[in-house]
């Protein structure tokens, strides 16, 4: 009889053991599922364009040698386009501040003479048209100038450039970016064939060259940038 409770005993025993382990594992099994759900939500969250940043492919490196003008203020760079009138656009901007400013000093002199009679009602009011006629222009010709590109740099590699053009005050000024940011000319309409725009794909302004009335220095370069694509053609490839 004794032995027939010991041998009870040991079943019941042996019942809870396994339903221990098996309420263990099951938990085990819970918690594992929960952390690779959270690991995976993590990963989601740091990383949430990693499957839609595109792969930029290595570019070919059979560009031939730089046959632009290597140049003396950027290290490493080469002149590939140059715009043949910057000079004059930077003196004609300078002209157009020095003639707002002469009119905008000279109309209340005009007005004062007016109020003491020494000039006519008519007088007055073409000094004021003036002053209107040289503020349009300004604005107008400050908006071109501003946005005319004089000068292209690149390097041997084309994979940086530097865009050179004047300020609204005639000085130089330079934007240094990389060549990927550039959208490419196909993917632009462009209505005007002799004044072609440059676009960014990480700014809204636009900038404007001209492949006909500019010097193109090195063409295989030049089509790299703005095409976006490598060939050796040395002709006109627009």
């Amino acid at each position: 009889m004794f032995i027939r409770q010991i041998q009870i005993f040991r079943l019941l025993s042996r019942q809870n053991s396994y339903r221990f382990f098996a309420t263990t594992n099951l938990r085990l099994n819970s918690k594992q599922e929960n952390n690779s759900f959270i690991n995976k939500i993590e990963r989601t969250e740091i990383c949430p364009l990693e499957n839609q940043v595109p792969v930029v492919a290595k570019l070919p490196t059979y560009l031939p040698a730089p046959t632009g003008v290597k140049s003396k203020l950027f290290n490493d760079f080469y002149l590939i386009y140059r715009f043949g009138f910057h000079r004059p656009l930077r003196y004609i901007q300078v002209l157009k501040l020095l003639q707002t400013t002469a009119t905008l000093f000279i109309t209340p002199y005009q007005i004062y003479n007016y109020n003491e009679g020494l000039l006519s009602l008519v007088e007055v009011q073409l000094s004021l048209f003036l002053l209107s006629l040289a503020s349009f222009s300004l604005f107008l010709f400050g908006w071109a100038a501003t946005r005319t590109i004089c000068y292209i740099y690149t390097t041997v590699e084309c994979d940086r450039v530097i865009l050179t053009h004047i300020d609204f005050w005639g000085r130089r000024q330079n934007i240094e970016f990389d060549t990927r940011d550039i959208i490419p000319i196909n993917d632009i309409e462009t209505p005007n064939k002799t004044i072609l725009p440059l676009k960014r794909y990480s700014t809204m302004d636009a900038m404007y060259y001209s492949a006909r009335i500019g010097q193109i220095l090195d063409r295989p370069r030049f089509n790299r940038i703005f095409a976006g694509i490598i060939t050796q053609d040395t002709k006109q490839w627009w």
